[in-house]
């Protein structure tokens, strides 16, 4: 099982720098006001991974059949697709890939003070990236049917979760609009409104989405005789959506727009590597859990996180730095 997992870990590392130039780019585009361009590249690349996973996994269509490995590469691939297809859109006349460039020409970019915003978002994306790197290797050692099955269900995951997205990043804009403006009890009320709004819309498209997806997938001749599986994997998936939106909408739209970006590292660095990871480990290759029961505690070390940003949010921890002291003075800019 080495060899297999060694070649899985070297075809997905290769994606690790593209997630980060996309991740970029399409916080740009979206800067720039262009949100469509970067949703839609990253439904167009989910979509690409599912396919491309069964294709190389299994060897369908005469693509050769690379097991392990094949999930890696299906990974880079897409990630090549969606990278591609985000620069030429962001290559169109009027779009910022000419300002960009002039940007990076520009020796102010890396002052102190933008190396110290971007700083912890920087760290977030590598544990991000490294968790996925080491949950992908726990799935393969677990078997090639293992991994097939959730490589075909992150990207189900992906396409809803993204769905959302444009909604998180909107009420970031408008709660910290509010914050700006100093009006922090009308934000703090958005911000509530936000989450209980996404958090509600969240739950019937979860649902719906993974019964559609169920009821492709279980037609898929490599899933023969793994339809209980399946529906299993899915319903455990559809309580994943709904945990992760509110995750996002809590981190994009009201934990970062107060400022709270050590708040958030702290949560997501201590829940993925000190929980999560270790977690995922022992139980999938050390106490012989089943893949139902390592993705079922996937999903409860999110909602702790998710749980974790909600206490943050309801004593305030998010907006209390924007706060003016005691006396009524304004904060300095």
């Amino acid at each position: 099982m080495r060899a297999p997992l060694a070649a899985f870990v070297q075809a997905v590392a290769l994606s690790i720098p593209l997630s980060a130039l996309t991740l970029a780019l399409a916080t740009a585009s979206r800067c720039w006001g262009d949100s469509r361009s970067p949703m839609a590249a990253a439904l167009i690349g989910l979509l690409a991974n599912a396919a491309l996973n069964a294709v190389l996994i299994f060897g369908l269509w005469g693509a050769p059949a690379m097991g392990v490995a094949g999930a890696g590469w299906a990974t880079s691939a897409a990630r090549v697709i969606e990278l591609a297809l985000l620069l030429a859109a962001m290559s169109r006349p009027g779009m910022p890939t000419q300002a960009l460039l002039a940007g990076l020409r520009d020796r102010h970019w890396h002052s102190p003070g933008l190396i110290a915003m971007a700083a912890p978002f920087m760290l977030q994306e590598l544990v991000w990236a490294g968790s996925g790197l080491v949950y992908g290797m726990v799935f393969g050692a677990m078997g090639a049917s293992s991994l097939a099955l959730v490589s075909l269900i992150a990207p189900i995951e992906g396409l809803l979760v993204v769905c959302f997205l444009g909604g998180a990043v909107a009420s970031g804009i408008l709660v910290g609009r509010l914050l700006g403006q100093q009006r922090f009890a009308e934000a703090q009320g958005l911000a509530h409104l936000a989450l209980r709004r996404m958090r509600w819309a969240a739950l019937p498209v979860a649902v719906l989405g993974t019964v559609v997806a169920g009821l492709v997938a279980q037609r898929l001749p490599w899933l023969s005789g793994q339809q209980g599986l399946l529906w299993t994997l899915l319903v455990l998936s559809a309580l994943t959506v709904w945990v992760r939106v509110q995750a996002m909408t809590l981190v994009l739209g009201i934990l970062r727009a107060g400022g709270d970006r050590l708040g958030v590292l702290t949560v997501e660095v201590g829940g993925t590597l000190l929980v999560g990871v270790p977690l995922v480990m022992l139980a999938g290759l050390r106490w012989g859990f089943t893949l139902p029961q390592v993705y079922a505690l996937l999903l409860a070390v999110e909602a702790l996180k998710v749980l974790a940003f909600r206490a943050r949010m309801r004593h305030g921890v998010w907006r209390r730095s924007l706060l003016p002291p005691p006396g009524g003075a304004s904060r300095p800019a």
